[in-house]
């Protein structure tokens, strides 16, 4: 039987091919086992140790592809889940992630007392809770610790036009073990609560809070950072007029407003 030819993929600079069997091929009995199967591809960045896997598990009625982002790297864990049993929504998936920037975030900022180690299934909980995907350099900060208080912990405008933020702590993911994992105290948390209530625009998710109760959150839909008052909320006010009004955008992603929390407070 002649081979199906491979699966045709955009992979950037930067990737290395440590194996690849995945095919233009969907699911039947005759694939299943010949041609679709766990180990199907592997790709390794050569500077952040991430790999990204792909394989097919289960029959050609119920099984259906994964794709998993692993950090091999000294704080470990897997990154990222998809699962589909349609091929071509893999093949997009793979190629999305080979472009995002997997690089860690201001790796001098230490979190301390952060909470309970997050997991794969972890992850893939929090994304489908969300209904959005995470941006990959904030996931990798979470690897390093689920929140807690970071230091340095003053956020520096570069461009000088906003005022220094003094950053209390970073919220974590799931878990709060002193207020028994209540989900008023984590991102997931307040930004679900946030969405329905209309107390935050749709797809902010607060990932840190300053010492003045106002947060700072990533918007989901396109990975930018705003800062977010929460003192100056009006009631006469619709909640877009408030939303204009307390929500500033202060950073182009999250990793260029990690890089920026540079100075200790006295």
């Amino acid at each position: 039987m002649k081979s199906p030819p491979l699966q045709p993929l955009r992979i950037p600079a930067g990737w290395m091919i440590e194996y690849n069997d995945l095919r233009e091929v969907d699911a039947s009995p005759q694939s299943i086992g010949d041609w679709l199967r766990e180990d199907l591809l592997q790709l390794k960045q050569r500077k952040t140790n991430i790999l990204i896997d792909a394989g097919w598990y289960g029959d050609a009625d119920t099984g259906e592809f994964a794709v998993y982002v692993e950090d091999h790297n000294s704080s470990g864990g897997r990154l990222h889940e998809f699962r589909s049993p349609d091929r071509l929504s893999v093949v997009a998936e793979i190629e999305r992630l080979l472009a995002q920037d997997w690089s860690a975030p201001n790796i001098g900022l230490v979190l301390a007392n952060g909470e309970g180690k997050l997991t794969g299934d972890d992850w893939f909980e929090i994304e489908r809770k969300l209904g959005f995907p995470l941006p990959s350099d904030m996931k990798t900060l979470y690897l390093s610790s689920n929140g807690g208080e970071p230091s340095p912990n003053v956020w520096v405008d570069p461009l000088k036009k906003w005022e220094p933020i003094e950053i209390r702590d970073f919220f974590p993911f799931l878990y709060k073990a002193d207020q028994n994992n209540d989900a008023h105290f984590t991102a997931d948390g307040i930004a679900v609560m946030g969405w329905k209530r209309n107390t935050l625009p749709q797809g902010f998710l607060p990932f840190a809070i300053d010492w003045g109760g106002n947060y700072l959150c990533v918007n989901l839909n396109d990975g930018t950072i705003f800062y977010v008052t929460r003192d100056t909320w009006d009631e006469s006010l619709s909640p877009q007029d408030n939303f204009k009004k307390g929500a500033r955008k202060i950073a182009g992603s999250f990793s260029d407003f990690m890089k920026n929390i540079n100075e200790c407070a006295e």
